[in-house]
């Protein structure tokens, strides 16, 4: 008799979190890149901004983010 403990699956979605400096906001050009992958983000008072998008299509968010220059903004944590 075999017992399963665990069972490994891919992750649904990806998680980017990243500090923003005072002057960020939802630009337009982050919502452009954001929108057509399926992915969204929340701002936190504090200028903690959280990207959630689907697993398949988090190396395109980055290479789109840094094709415009929005990535040098960030901080990744």
């Amino acid at each position: 008799m075999s017992l399963v403990t665990s069972v490994c699956v891919p992750r649904p979605y990806a998680h980017f979190r990243f500090l923003t400096s005072g002057g960020f906001s939802n630009d337009i050009s982050l919502r452009g890149i954001c929108t057509p992958l399926g992915a969204g983000g929340r701002l936190s008072l504090f200028g903690m901004l959280t990207l959630t998008i689907p697993a398949e299509h988090a190396s395109e968010l980055q290479r789109l983010m840094n094709k415009e220059g929005l990535a040098p903004e960030v901080l990744p944590l």
